[in-house]
């Protein structure tokens, strides 16, 4: 009875813990013991190691045919990070100091392998994702929604066998470079006046985002991917305010490897007059060892005002964790009116302190030049980052 005993022991073992991960295996454990004790003969341990082995199979065959459960006590991911930001600057009725730039939190879960979904808010700043200083110049202060918690990210993700992604829900619209970047790998604190003015979603202050629906993918292999998207074209957490839908598609080619070339469009409609709000854009990074090139040129078009602007960027590592960066930036946001286009210098030093440089302090000095009449208003920025 005690030998039955320990082979029924030894089979529960077995099928019950097949999933289990664990050095060794537990049912050479008990037949090896039970050789030891010589209660069993090595031609019974082969027996009951095929036996065993069959009611694995026939598990796994099993749980294949089933299915994955789907279930929301699925592991959940949380992120986010921290920017604090201190300002100087000449402009009148500008008021040095510090504020909290970003404070993200971020949620990620994967229901099952090919669908996922995220949430992401930003508690500390406005739609202008900006809690003290205007997207482009004039320099001005503003404390209006500061502190406001906004839902940035809103998004359910599926992946279709042939990689093809399909997602839905409050996500940024596929267009720029800069307006994709995260803001946590941005080389300079601030992206370009170029892309805060011209680029979808955020020429509406919607921080470049939209709720919609995106097809992406590759195209041909890893060289050229595109991104589809149709769009309600009025801003974060907005119904639409029209009955007509934006549309934006974006093509990247990487030709050679330190290569990237892009093209997208954008074809939209405001408000419920309808009035145009299209946009153009072209985007070129070269990436080499130890230096980096990049830069976009965007056209546009709101109502029967024109609109262009371009930059380039220019970043060195230095060694020792430290880059520095250097970038100018051309915006005409009215080219039927003379006298009225911007230009900015932007100079920054970026010091890496944990060595995936996810924390880091950043220093930019801002020189805005005017076409017309010169405005006071260069400013100084430091900004300290936390991820977690």
């Amino acid at each position: 009875m005690r030998t039955l005993m320990l082979i029924a022991a030894a089979l529960a073992a077995g099928i019950t813990g097949a999933q289990a991960a664990a050095p060794r295996d537990p049912v050479d454990i008990v037949i090896e013991h039970l050789l030891k004790k010589q209660i069993i003969t090595a031609q019974d341990a082969e027996e009951l190691r095929a036996e065993i082995a069959t009611a694995r199979k026939e598990q796994t065959a099993a749980a294949a045919k089933s299915g994955a459960p789907v279930t929301a006590k699925t592991p959940v991911k949380v992120s986010g990070y921290i920017q604090a930001r201190y300002q100087h600057s000449e402009a009148d009725g500008f008021h040095d100091g510090g504020d909290i730039r970003r404070a993200r939190v971020v949620l990620e879960g994967t229901p099952l392998p090919a669908l996922d979904w995220k949430l992401q808010w930003d508690l500390a700043g406005s739609r202008r994702a900006v809690t003290g200083v205007s997207a482009g110049p004039p320099l001005t202060t503003s404390t209006a929604n500061v502190g406001r918690a906004q839902l940035l990210d809103a998004i359910i993700g599926y992946r279709l066998p042939s990689g093809v992604r399909v997602q839905a829900g409050q996500f940024k619209i596929p267009f720029g470079v800069e307006n994709l970047q995260s803001s946590t790998r941005l080389e300079l604190i601030n992206r370009s006046p170029v892309t805060e003015t011209l680029v979808p979603g955020r020429d509406l202050g919607a921080q470049g985002r939209d709720i919609g629906v995106l097809v992406s993918g590759p195209a041909k292999g890893a060289e050229v991917e595109y991104w589809l998207g149709i769009f309600n074209g009025a801003g974060i957490n907005n119904g639409d305010d029209n009955d007509r839908k934006d549309i934006a598609a974006r093509l990247t080619w990487k030709p050679v490897k330190p290569l990237h070339l892009g093209a997208a469009i954008y074809d939209g409609a405001r408000g419920s007059p309808r009035l145009r709000h299209d946009r153009t854009g072209l985007e070129l990074i070269y990436q080499a060892d130890l230096w980096k090139l990049q830069a976009e040129y965007i056209e546009g078009r709101d109502g029967a005002r024109r609109k262009l602007g371009w930059y380039a960027t220019a970043v060195a590592d230095i060694g020792r964790g430290s880059s520095a960066a250097l970038r100018y930036s051309y915006l005409d946001a009215d080219r039927s009116t003379a006298s009225d286009a911007t230009a900015c210098w932007t100079v920054g030093w970026t010091r890496a302190i944990s060595s995936d440089g996810a924390t880091r302090f950043q220093i930019n000095y801002e020189k805005n030049d005017e076409q017309g009449s010169d405005i006071r208003n260069d400013a100084v920025l430091m900004q300290l980052q936390t991820v977690f």
